[in-house]
C-alpha cells in the first residue's frame, strides 16, 4: 500500500512496486483521476490494484483504510507511508489547527496505519513500513518550523516502531532532498537551490522509488533513514 499514491513521487513508488512484482493498493485523498489513470497502469502491467480514498487527518477514514486494505488482499506486505502535508508557516503566524493538520497528516496517521497493519506483518514474520521523511528532521528550515518538526517526529516514530516490529519486520526511512521543484520557485531560485546539490541537479521520483525498492529487499536494514538527496545534506 502507498499513500498518497496518485501523483508526484507516490505515482512513481506505486508504478516501480508493481513492476517489480506487487499488487499494489493506491490511497488517495481528493485525486480522482489521477488514481484511477495510475490504477489502470498498474493493470496493464499485468498486477492487480485497489484504489481506496481516505483523508488521512480523519481518524475514522485511517481505520477504513486499513481495514479494506488488508481485507482484499488478505495482507499487506509492504506499507509506504508517502503522504505529506507541506505548507510554510512563519513565526507569528502558526496557529493550533494548523499544527494539528502537519502532525495529523505526517505523524499520527503514518504510525496508526503502522499499527493497524503491523500484527499481521509479525504474524507473518515478515513485512517492511517505510515512512518518507525530509532531509529538514536535522536541518530544520524556520519558515516551516511546523512541518519539520512533524517529519521529525515520524523519524522518531520510525526509530520506535522498528524496535517494536523486530526482528521479523523492518521499519525505515527515507529522506528526500530536492525532488521536483515547488511550482512557486522562479529560475533564480532554482538555480540557487541546484547550485548548493553536490551533484548538481534535483532529485527525480525514481531515486526515491529505487531506494523503496532497497529498502523492500533487504532484511538486515531497520530504524535507519535513508538519505536520498544528492548530497546536498553533506554540503550544509
Amino acid at each position: 500500500m502507498v499513500t498518497g499514491a496518485a501523483k508526484r513521487i507516490g505515482r512513481e513508488v506505486a508504478l516501480t512496486l508493481a513492476r517489480e512484482g506487487c499488487d499494489v493498493i493506491v490511497h488517495y485523498g481528493t485525486s480522482v483521476p489521477e488514481a484511477q489513470t495510475l490504477a489502470a497502469e498498474i493493470t496493464a502491467l499485468g498486477r492487480e490494484a485497489l484504489v481506496l480514498q481516505a483523508h488521512l487527518d480523519r481518524p475514522a477514514d485511517l481505520r477504513r483504510l486499513a481495514a479494506a486494505a488488508q481485507k482484499q488482499f488478505g495482507r499487506v506486505d509492504v506499507l509506504v507511508n508517502n503522504a505529506s502535508a507541506f505548507f510554510p508557516l512563519e513565526l507569528g503566524n502558526i496557529t493550533p489547527k494548523a499544527m494539528q493538520q502537519l502532525f495529523a497528516v505526517n505523524s499520527v496517521a503514518p504510525l496508526l496505519l503502522a499499527q493497524a497493519i503491523l500484527p499481521g506483518m509479525k504474524r507473518r514474520r515478515c513485512g517492511k513500513i517505510i515512512n518518507l521523511l525530509d532531509i529538514s528532521v536535522e536541518r530544520p528550515w524556520p519558515s516551516y518550523m511546523a512541518y519539520c518538526a512533524s517529519k521529525a517526529a515520524l523519524w522518531s516514530l520510525t526509530q520506535s516502531l522498528a524496535l517494536a516490529a523486530a526482528p521479523h519486520v523492518q521499519v525505515n526511512g527515507i529522506c528526500p532532498g530536492a525532488i521536483l521543484w515547488h511550482k512557486g520557485l522562479n529560475k533564480a531560485d532554482i538555480r540557487r537551490q541546484t547550485a548548493r546539490i553536490p551533484a548538481k541537479r534535483r532529485g527525480e521520483p525514481q531515486d526515491i522509488a529505487a531506494a523503496v525498492v532497497y529498502l523492500c529487499q533487504t532484511d538486515y536494514v531497520t530504524g535507519q533513514k535513508l538519505v536520498v538527496d544528492g548530497g546536498r545534506s553533506v554540503a550544509w
